[in-house]
Parts: C-alpha cells; structure tokens; sequence
C-alpha cells in the first residue's frame, strides 16, 4: 500500500493524511508517508487512552503539522447525514458498515466496537 501511495503522490508523498478509523496504530505510518512540510489530521482518535509511539525526530526534520479536530456543532451532525442520504446511490456507504444491530442489541453493538469486532456498527431500529 505504501508503494502505491507514494506511486499516486510523487515526488515526496501526500501533502495531508487525514485519520478517521479511531486506530492509534495507523498514526506512525500516515506520519512517515507525509512530504515534507505535510499535514497530519486526527479526527478518528475519540477514545481516551489511546497512546502511540512516534519517531518525533520525523515531525521536526519533515516540519510536519499535526492538527487534530473534534469538536463540532450538532448541525454538522444534520449536514452529514444529509450527505450520506442524498449520496448513498452515488457512494458505496453501506459498505463501511459490517455490524448491524437492532435497538435491543445497543450495549452488544458498543461492546463490538470497542473489542473491534466490528469497524463501524449500525443501529436499526
């Protein structure tokens, strides 16, 4: 995957690199795929305690930034779904959901998510 990155984003790699899977993990890699002088957005990473190890010395030699963006106002909320609902025959969003659970199922659907037994669970009601 790196190489197929870097292949799309010549000479020095992606300008920004934007997470929103909630993995910690997947922080160092966006980090080391930035050109030089890119932006890192955290945006997925809403749970606390979730720790990562980085080389520091990449965010001072590359000058990389690293912005992390969370709160929002509930309207937001309204405008995405608005989105998803006008787009969801343009873009394929139901494949970002592998768990689907009935309104009965909630604390099953949460504990999923948070054992990642699921990526992006679904309520149904």
């Amino acid at each position: 995957l790196r190489q197929e990155i870097m292949a799309l984003c010549r000479p020095e790699g992606p300008d920004a690199v934007i997470e929103v899977c909630g993995s910690p993990d997947v922080i160092p890699q966006g980090i080391d795929l930035l050109r030089t002088g890119g932006t890192y957005v955290l945006g997925g990473v809403v749970n606390p305690n979730a720790m990562v190890i980085l080389d520091a010395n990449l965010l001072l030699k590359k000058m990389l930034i690293v912005r992390g963006v969370h709160n929002y106002h509930p309207r937001n909320l309204i405008e995405a779904l608005d989105f998803v609902a006008s787009n969801r025959t343009r873009f394929p969003f139901h494949e970002l959901v592998d768990g689907k659970y009935t309104l009965e199922q909630v604390n099953k659907a949460m504990a999923d998510a948070s054992e990642r037994r699921v990526l992006r669970a679904a309520i149904i009601p």
